[in-house]
């Protein structure tokens, strides 16, 4: 089996402009075309009566804060989503785009807008707190909610987590360290949420694969000085350790691995681990790190995205764009589907969770029935300036270790 329609037929409009077919300048269907003066037509009076959007048109909302600090993210959101629109949508499928802002009561008044035009599937809301204001509402009417979050938390009960997750990257490149005879990992973590959730998933990913979390050591991320909880991390770490896992990223990430090497945590015995927060070129720069594997959906596709984002938008894209274009595609591709099936309910729980998956910016992906998403992901060695593909990501859900 092979991952179906984004990467199948209705979606090869994706797989074609990643591979490089020209940009378009225009982000949407409607400007394609010079638009004609509309004819006068009239219309029967019930049919006046009726709202807008009771037409027949399969309904999407997107939530994303178009005002407020977060704003500038917010339109990458939409901006994504009009491509995606302009690759695969069609005239029968509408999105209609809302502004959280940035209280609750903004995105729980953006949810029951959504709800009264129609909308049969949510992109959306970004942040992890306007998810939880909004998610009984969503299962009171029994909308699915794509999530830009990476909080594995608010999974379930209709509530998919489409943001990539840090449970994933480690567990692949756990996977692939294990594969590979490093058993035996210690974990070097900020105190913080993040730092929880990749205890959480180093521990989950230890125990599938048969290896072993033999040392956890915390430090403070807003503190000067990591030397002492390094110099405590390095005490075993020659004795004790195959690989080091260094969930960190900018200068904090190259402090810690400095003092690490300077503690004698050195690199040409023990396998630096890293996560997609490894994802910078300029890092390699430093010898400890060079060398260095982490795991991130297929880069290849997302430069091609960020290119093509950038010929349209003129800006750069950050990295949460992709999963707002996966998702509408995504969306986009089940609207043909049902369309094309005479079926009335596209994002029923069976064709969101097709077991085949979908394949877009990001890599395969498939959403589960726990309202995570699976993914499948490349594993990459970090060299100065340069990423190394050491296992190219996944093409279909049947290659994955169960």
């Amino acid at each position: 089996m092979t991952a179906s329609r984004i990467a199948g037929s209705a979606a090869a409009a994706i797989l074609l402009f990643l591979v490089g077919a020209c940009a378009s300048p225009q982000a949407t269907r409607q400007a394609e075309q010079p638009q004609q003066p509309p004819e006068e037509v009239a219309l029967p009076e019930e049919e006046m009566a009726r709202p807008f959007y009771d037409d027949g048109r399969t309904r999407v909302a997107l939530l994303a804060p178009l005002s407020g600090e977060h704003a500038p993210v917010g339109q990458a959101l939409v901006n994504a989503a009009q491509m995606a629109l302009f690759d695969i949508g069609e005239d029968d499928f509408a999105l209609a785009v809302k502004d959280t802002a940035a209280s609750g009561s903004s995105v729980n008044l953006a949810l029951e807008e959504s709800i009264e035009e129609g909308a049969q599937l949510v992109l959306g809301p970004l942040f992890a707190s306007d998810v939880r204001a909004v998610r009984g509402t969503a299962m009171g009417s029994g909308l699915p909610l794509l999530v830009f979050s990476n909080d594995r938390t608010l999974a379930g009960n209709g509530v998919y987590v489409m943001g990539l997750t840090p449970q994933a990257e480690v567990e692949r490149v756990v996977d692939y360290a294990q594969r590979n005879g490093l058993r035996r990992i210690g974990l070097l973590m900020p105190d913080s949420a993040y730092g929880d959730a990749i205890r959480s998933a180093l521990r989950e990913a230890t125990q599938r694969f048969g290896g072993d979390l033999v040392e956890v050591v915390t430090y403070d991320p807003r503190s000067p000085d990591f030397s002492q909880p390094v110099r405590q991390f390095a005490q075993s770490a020659t004795s004790r350790y195959d690989a080091v896992l260094v969930p960190a990223g900018g200068r904090e990430l190259l402090s810690l691995a400095a003092q690490l090497a300077n503690y004698n945590v050195d690199p040409s015995q023990i396998q630096y681990l890293g996560t997609r927060l490894w994802e910078n070129r300029a890092l390699g720069a430093e010898p400890a790190l060079a060398g260095g594997w982490f795991a991130s959906p297929a880069r290849g596709s997302w430069e091609r995205f960020a290119e093509r984002y950038r010929e349209i938008y003129d800006a750069r894209p950050p990295r949460i764009a992709s999963v707002a274009y996966d998702s509408t595609a995504m969306a986009a591709a089940l609207a043909q589907d049902a369309a094309q099936n005479g079926n009335d309910q596209p994002y029923d729980r069976g064709s969101l969770e097709n077991p085949n998956g979908f394949a877009g910016v990001d890599g395969l992906f498939r959403l589960q029935s726990n309202g995570q998403v699976e993914r499948g992901l490349a594993v990459y060695e970090l060299q100065r300036d340069a990423f190394i593909e050491l296992e190219e990501a996944p093409r279909s859900f049947e290659v994955l270790i169960n």
